[in-house]
C-alpha cells in the first residue's frame, strides 16, 4: 500500500445559472477547420460552463479543441461514447436532462463538486473479483474517502471505473474493454456506461437514457459499498 498527495484538476461543477431556452440542434457540432461557429455553439458552451468546464474560458461561439474536450467529459456522465461531437442526442440530454432521469442533474453536480481540492491517494490490491486481479485507488480528503478509481482485469477484458461518492450514494463512470481473444488488449472493443446510486435505487444510463436496474447489475458494487460504509 502506498500513499502520496495528489491534486485533481477541477472537472465538473454545476453553477447556479439560469437554464437556457434552446432550440433543437440543427446539425451535429464537431471540431472542424475552419471552426464551426454560431449561436448554437454559444448555447452549447454556456451549458458546458454551467456544468463546470471552466477551461473553456468564455462562450465565444467558436467550437475549438477545448470545447471538444469539454463535450467528451460531459458525454461520460450521460453514457455516450466520448467522441467530442455534440449531436442531437447529447443536446437533448443537456437541455432536457429529465430525459435521463429526474435525479441525474443533481447527482452530476454533487459528483463533480467532489473533484475539487487536494487529496491523499492510496492504492489497494483487489483479489478474488476477477481472474487477473485489480486495483482500487482511494482519494481521501479530511480523512474521508471522497472518490475512487477501480480497475478489474480478466482474460477476456477489463473494467475501469471512476467513482465520485455523493451524499447517500455514488456515481460510477465505467469503461468496459472486451477482448476478441484472451489477453488481446490491443484490439479491445470499448463501451461506456454511467451508473447512479442513491439509497436503494440504481440507474444505468446509456446514450442519455436512464433505466432502473437491480443492485446485482452494478459492476463491483460490493467494493464500492464497502468504501461508502467505512466512512
Amino acid at each position: 500500500m502506498k500513499s502520496l498527495v495528489f491534486r485533481l484538476v477541477p472537472g465538473l461543477f454545476l453553477f447556479a445559472l439560469p437554464l437556457l431556452a434552446a432550440q433543437d440542434l440543427a446539425a451535429p457540432i464537431a471540431l472542424t477547420t475552419p471552426r464551426t461557429h454560431g449561436s448554437q455553439v454559444v448555447q452549447l458552451q454556456k451549458k458546458l460552463l454551467e456544468f463546470g468546464f471552466v477551461e473553456l474560458g468564455e462562450a465565444d461561439g467558436y467550437f475549438g479543441p477545448k470545447s471538444a474536450e469539454a463535450v467528451k467529459g460531459v458525454q461520460r456522465f450521460f453514457g455516450f461514447v466520448p467522441n467530442g461531437i455534440a449531436d442531437p442526442q447529447l443536446w437533448k440530454s443537456l437541455f432536457s436532462p429529465g430525459t435521463a432521469g429526474p435525479k441525474v442533474p443533481l447527482l452530476i453536480s454533487q459528483a463533480n463538486a467532489v473533484l475539487r481540492g487536494s487529496f491523499s491517494l492510496t492504492d489497494k490490491e483487489l483479489n478474488g473479483l476477477s481472474t487477473e486481479g485489480g486495483t482500487l485507488t482511494e482519494f481521501r480528503q479530511g480523512g474521508k474517502v471522497r472518490y475512487l478509481e477501480l480497475r478489474l482485469l480478466g482474460e477476456t477484458g477489463q473494467l475501469q471505473g471512476q467513482v465520485p461518492l455523493v451524499p447517500g450514494g455514488f456515481v460510477l463512470l465505467l469503461t468496459k474493454y472486451a477482448y476478441p481473444a484472451p489477453f488481446d488488449v490491443e484490439h479491445s472493443q470499448l463501451s461506456y456506461l454511467a451508473y447512479y446510486a442513491v439509497g436503494s435505487q440504481y440507474l444505468r444510463i446509456v446514450d442519455g437514457v436512464a433505466t432502473e436496474v437491480s443492485r446485482d447489475e452494478v459492476p463491483a458494487l460490493q467494493v464500492i459499498l464497502n468504501e461508502v460504509r467505512s466512512q
